[in-house]
Formats: structure tokens, C-alpha cells, sequence
């Protein structure tokens, strides 16, 4: 969603429950197929945990899909996903996407400026979980800084890259938020989540 600049700061969130169940996970949940991660990545190096996913397909009209990292992570996930609703957005919308994306160390991620509709309905939270000194973002080729512990909204027009120089991998949060106004179909699963917003 254009929201009149490339990154809004959402303020401080606790994530450690959900980054104590993120680094349980098995290996072989993980996907890192691009096409898998909807344009998400540019680089099979970096890996997703796919909670709840849509490729889009008929937009307005589409469907959300649980994933694999529902069951593992909904849990720790969805409270940190409601709390930061509660906060910063209006009730009864749809959460369209959520996932863990993981960057390895000597690894880089880039993701051009989305252009499927459902990217300029939806607000794009994202919320940095384990990083090092060494983790250089950009936003537009300009660049940022993501702390640990606190959220922030992504401007969907915006290009990013993420660099890992460091010894230890990168890891976030991200979903994709659509405002009641924008989602004129919800299935039964994501309007259950975002009404307990």
C-alpha cells in the first residue's frame, strides 16, 4: 500500500516467543523456491516459513490458504499479529499473507516494487527477529535501519534489499494486512484471525 513514504515505524513489539518456536522448527518445513514466495525474493538462498499464503489469483476474489508454518507457529504468531492490529489498524480486515523469510550470512535478498493488486490494498508489516552488526537493508537504494523488538510498515512501491555480511542469519516477520474497505471476499479462516484483532 502507498502510504506516503517508504517506512513507517509501528514501535516496540515482544517477539521472543515467536523467535523461540521459529528456530524449533524443522528444516525441511522451509521452501525456497521464488515462485513459491510470490516475486517475494530474488535469490534461492534465502528461505520462508509460509503461514498463511495467497498467490492472488482473481483478485478481489481470492484465496488464503494456511501453510505449513500455521500449525507450528500460529500460537506465538498470531498474538504478535493482533496486538500490532489493535494498535496501528482498523478491525475486520483480512490478513492475506504471513511468513518467516530467513537470510543466511553471506547471503543478499532483493524484492522488486510489487505490482499485483493485492500488494497495493494491503499494508505490509515487518518485523525484524534475529539480525547482526553486519545485516545492511536498503529501501529504494537508500538505506535503513530495521531494529529487533520493534515493527514497521513497508511501502509496497518501495524496492528492498537486505545484505547479510555477518556470521549468523537474518531473520523476519513479515504479513500482508488488507483494510475491511479493500477485502470484499474473506474466507472463513482470515476473517476469523483479523476479527479477533
Amino acid at each position: 500500500m502507498e502510504i506516503g513514504e517508504p517506512l513507517k515505524t509501528l514501535g516496540e513489539i515482544d517477539t521472543h516467543e515467536l523467535l523461540n518456536a521459529i528456530l524449533k522448527l524443522p528444516e525441511n518445513l522451509w521452501i525456497h523456491t521464488p515462485q513459491q514466495l510470490n516475486e517475494l525474493t530474488s535469490t534461492q538462498s534465502a528461505r520462508a516459513m509460509l503461514m498463511v499464503f495467497t498467490e492472488g489469483t482473481g483478485w478481489p476474489n481470492i484465496e488464503v490458504r494456511k501453510e505449513a508454518g500455521w500449525d507450528p507457529l500460529q500460537a506465538t504468531a498470531v498474538p504478535v499479529m493482533h496486538s500490532l492490529l489493535a494498535r496501528h489498524y482498523r478491525a475486520g480486515g483480512t490478513i492475506i499473507r504471513a511468513m518467516v523469510l530467513r537470510l543466511p550470512a553471506g547471503q543478499t535478498m532483493r524484492s522488486g516494487k510489487e505490482q499485483h493488486p493485492s500488494f497495493h490494498h494491503s499494508h505490509r508489516v515487518y518485523i525484524p527477529l534475529a539480525s547482526n552488526s553486519k545485516v545492511h537493508n536498503s529501501l529504494n537504494d537508500e538505506p535503513c535501519e530495521f531494529k529487533v523488538g520493534e515493527a514497521y510498515e513497508i511501502n509496497h512501491t518501495s524496492a528492498c534489499t537486505v545484505v547479510n555480511n555477518g556470521e549468523s542469519p537474518s531473520i523476519v516477520f513479515v504479513f500482508d494486512y488488507v483494510p475491511a474497505d479493500s477485502a470484499t471476499r474473506q474466507t472463513s479462516f482470515t476473517a476469523t484471525i483479523a476479527q479477533q484483532a
